[in-house]
């Protein structure tokens, strides 16, 4: 499901770097393969805590998944939301969105996008440490959501022809911000999947994020 998502994410990069529709629609439509992954993990959860009565470690590492593959469908509908603004912000009627303002999303996109990266690797690996490491990044992404909400009254005010494109932004812009939070979210469930540690509220930090960490970290490189 993870990769599937990582998959998704890189198309909707791609469609709103590119203005690229084809690409937003893919997007739309991994939705449902996505969905069909999460049905058939919760259906063998069902059949393993019925048959099998898991106990102990085996037990937490089954409700861990189970809370893993809730989120990663939370997170595939705000992306399929995402998909469809995306079609609604280039459609012809709509104007043309600010270039810097699409700068602005596409660089909060690939912040994500490499937290996608080190979760895959966390899971693939499960490595605890990158977890952490994932939690306690340097840079603060929530800053540059609001930094982007800025740049997009700005051109409202300055340009009345900007209000439709900026309203469809201000959309995504939430969508990203709940991606960002399930992102965080993953990272708890996997630390607590892995060393049984439950870091939801002491890792509640007032600025987390993960950017700021290389593509490369989530290969075992020190951050």
């Amino acid at each position: 499901m993870l990769s599937l998502i990582l998959v998704q994410w890189e198309l909707v990069m791609e469609a709103m770097d590119e203005a690229n529709l084809e690409s937003a629609l893919e997007v739309i439509a991994l939705n449902k393969e996505i969905r069909a992954r999460e049905n058939q993990t919760h259906q063998a959860i069902m059949h393993l805590l019925a048959q099998e009565n898991p106990v102990a470690r085996d037990l937490r590492v089954v409700l861990s998944i189970s809370k893993i593959s809730g989120t990663l469908l939370y997170f595939t509908n705000e992306t399929r939301k995402i998909g469809k603004l995306i079609l609604a912000l280039y459609e012809p009627r709509s104007g043309v969105p600010n270039a810097q303002l699409v700068r602005d999303i596409v660089k909060i996109s690939d912040d994500i996008r490499i937290a996608l990266e080190h979760l895959v690797y966390v899971l693939n690996n499960l490595d605890a440490n990158n977890a952490h490491r994932l939690l306690k990044g340097n840079i603060d992404s929530e800053n540059a959501t609001w930094e982007a909400v800025r740049h997009q009254l700005g051109f409202i005010n300055q340009d009345p022809r900007q209000v439709g494109p900026g309203l469809t932004v201000l959309q995504i812009l939430n969508a990203l911000e709940s991606c960002r939070d399930h992102c965080k979210n993953l990272a708890e469930y996997c630390i607590f999947m892995i060393d049984g540690q439950d870091v939801r509220h002491t890792n509640r930090l007032k600025s987390w994020s993960w950017g700021g960490i290389s593509d490369k970290a989530y290969m075992g490189s020190p951050l």
